[in-house]
């Protein structure tokens, strides 16, 4: 099943909005420890670039209490889209198939495209709340597919698909030689014991892709990184950038991974103002969701609601389900508000809900 795609990562003028819900990024919370590190900034940071391994060395700490990774397991990339272009170029061929779901991050299946290869899905079902279902993404896989791509949280419903789930997926899809990456773009918004990082001394089959712009509300240092098995460090390295992520990124990405306070703060208030939203609803209907992760999914009953439209009244910006597969007028993709905005959100639920 294949279709043309679209994306929502576009230049928006955002000026005149006043609420925005739109970008994926955090804006409820920042990080301290990085704000007093960027206001004494000074030239003796930038020694050490490029052979510093602060970077490397701080992510193979953060995750040393579920897994021992090595530098040899880590490659820097401009936030996680940098790791889906890697991917894509190490291992697709013209017609290659590749298999994900929908909906879903959409630049993803657009890069495919861009290398000649085709994009196939497995349908998150309206009916089913669009849960995802591994038995029936594990009838989908067969020798065809050359990769198998995976957002996880979803994007655009924000829900968490278990380790048991993906490591289920994996094992199917070494059986058939075939690569899975799990793109974790939103992953922090999850428990770290659910990471398919975990995976990684497992399998050889699989990479899994981060970034610092989501819940670490760094965007702006375009700072990512891949996790991979040793036989892939190698040929993705040949064809990465060595100087990927300057060293003010490197240092403040670091910091930002050691500051368990904001970690832990996010994650509660993220959690309290999302917990707002889940109340009884009579037109719009929120899909399958976690509420520690910051996005979801909403539609109208009325298929002919254009409910980024009917936000937009409110000065709300959002991202419309059109810029997904699959997804209609009458859905919309929203980033959890500032609790200063969540009256003003919540009141146009209720006004929305109504028509």
């Amino acid at each position: 099943m294949e279709e043309d795609f679209l994306s929502y990562a576009k230049d928006e003028d955002l000026s005149k909005i006043c609420i925005n819900c739109y970008d994926g990024i955090n804006t409820i919370t920042f990080s301290s420890n990085v704000k007093d590190a960027f206001n004494n900034l000074n030239y003796s940071t930038l020694k050490d670039y490029p052979h510093g391994n602060l970077l490397k060395k701080s992510i193979i700490d953060y995750w040393n209490n579920n897994i021992c990774l090595k530098v040899n397991n880590i490659i820097l990339t401009e936030g996680s889209i940098n790791g889906i272009y890697l991917s894509n170029k190490l291992f697709l061929q013209p017609n290659d198939n590749v298999l994900g779901c929908t909906p879903q991050f959409p630049e993803y299946a657009m890069d495919v495209k861009m290398h000649g290869g085709n994009f196939n899905y497995y349908t998150l079902k309206e009916e089913n709340n669009h849960i995802f279902d591994e038995d029936e993404f594990i009838k989908l896989i067969d020798n065809k597919y050359k990769l198998i791509y995976l957002d996880n949280p979803n994007n655009p419903t924000g829900q968490i698909i278990s380790l048991k789930q993906i490591e289920k997926i994996v094992k199917i899809a070494k059986e058939y030689k075939i690569v899975i990456i799990v793109d974790e773009a939103y992953g922090d918004y999850m428990s770290p014991e659910n990471s398919s990082i975990n995976l990684i001394n497992n399998y050889d089959n699989i990479i899994i892709l981060k970034t610092f712009s989501k819940f670490f509300s760094l965007a702006g240092i375009r700072a990512g990184y891949m996790v991979v098995p040793n036989n892939f460090y190698n040929p993705l390295n040949k064809i990465t950038n060595p100087y990927c992520i300057n060293e003010i990124g490197r240092q403040m990405a670091s910091i930002a991974l050691n500051d368990n306070n904001f970690i832990n703060e996010t994650l509660f208030i993220n959690k309290k103002i999302k917990s707002y939203f889940f109340k009884s609803l009579k037109n719009l209907i929120i899909s399958h969701t976690d509420k520690t992760v910051a996005i979801f999914l909403l539609h109208h009953k009325n298929p002919n609601i254009n409910l980024q439209k009917e936000f937009s009244k409110f000065n709300i910006v959002v991202v419309s389900g059109c810029s997904y597969m699959g997804l209609d007028k009458n859905y919309v993709r929203l980033r959890v508000p500032k609790e200063k905005n969540l009256e003003k959100v919540l009141q146009a639920f209720e006004y929305i809900d109504e028509l």
